[in-house]
């Protein structure tokens, strides 16, 4: 998936193909994943985070 994510954003001509993955790698794999996709979008995830701390804190009072 971020394979095919990169390579759209930098517009290359390309066709990626995903390969199956042995059950023992999918917890590591899932989270470094997560982890990358994650960190690609910052802003967004940051805006998203705060947001959520902001509607959390006005529940408070």
């Amino acid at each position: 998936m971020r394979a095919a994510q990169i390579a759209r954003k930098k517009k290359a001509e390309a066709q990626i193909i995903g390969t199956p993955t042995a059950r023992c790698f999918w917890p590591r794999a899932t989270i470094r994943e997560f982890v990358a996709v994650s960190l690609s979008h910052r802003v967004l995830n940051l805006g998203i985070c705060a947001l959520l701390a902001v509607i959390g804190l006005l529940r408070l009072y």
